[in-house]
């Protein structure tokens, strides 16, 4: 009787793994990388003298639950507290092959459009003029270009319905090294030495979520109801480009 009541629990438990296994496997992929570090490289530093990764990794946390709670499966790049150079993060996309790669982070602008202040925790900048909205960056180099672009476009269309405004300064004609525009309405362009980017083997996008230099967009990106609306529309732009595409780039 022993035996049989083992050899029955063991039979449940290999199929409940099953089972789990199956799901998993039935389950898009998403690989989210929450930039910069938290020793190396830890980004701009906002209007509050607060650094960028700070905002990106809790952007990047509670997108990560939001894909979780929608059925995906997620891998993020990096925890908080750990740094990860930009080939590392781009090898754990290529070696996980998900639907798409996306990359949190948050904007500043150039120099000239800053005015030095203090604040409680290290000097910082504000602009000038105000310069605020979402921006999406793609490379060229990536072989999923069009992948690329078709999933940003999604983004845009998604964030522009809950009300978000969109940054176009990086194509700010006057600067040095302006970026091109691919898609005037949602900020998306060609960013094409971006490595996270380029070195991806996988559709890659790039997310500016807001300009944490500019005193209006950095409270926007403290509000954690503004949050949820931003991480709402690209949980929903992710499940249609899902619905849209027919190949899966996952190694089988």
């Amino acid at each position: 009787m022993k035996n049989f009541k083992f050899i029955n629990a063991l039979r449940m438990a290999v199929l409940g793994a099953a089972l789990f296994l199956s799901a998993c496997a039935t389950r898009p992929l998403i690989v989210l990388d929450s930039g910069h570090n938290p020793v190396r490289s830890s980004g701009a530093i906002s209007v509050r003298g607060i650094n960028e990764v700070d905002y990106n990794d809790i952007f990047t946390g509670e997108l990560e639950r939001a894909f979780a709670q929608a059925g995906w499966q997620v891998v993020m790049t990096r925890k908080p507290e750990e740094d990860r150079s930009l080939d590392e993060r781009a090898a754990i996309a290529n070696e996980t092959a998900p639907l798409v790669f996306l990359s949190i982070h948050h904007d500043s602008t150039q120099l000239e459009n800053l005015a030095e202040i203090k604040t409680a925790y290290q000097p910082a900048y504000r602009t000038k003029h105000p310069i605020a909205g979402s921006s999406l960056h793609i490379s060229i180099d990536n072989p999923h270009y069009d992948d690329s672009l078709r999933f940003a476009t999604l983004v845009g269309e998604e964030l522009q319905a809950v009300g978000r405004k969109f940054n176009l300064d990086h194509a700010n004609p006057s600067y040095e090294r302006p970026l091109p525009l691919v898609n005037a309405d949602y900020a998306i362009y060609r960013h094409d030495l971006l490595r996270v980017l380029r070195t991806t083997t996988v559709p890659a996008v790039l997310l500016e979520v807001g300009v944490i230099v500019d005193i209006d967009d950095e409270e926007l990106a403290r509000n954690a109801d503004e949050r949820q609306k931003l991480i709402s529309a690209i949980v929903k732009a992710a499940d249609k480009y899902r619905k849209q595409t027919k190949a899966s780039w996952r190694k089988k």
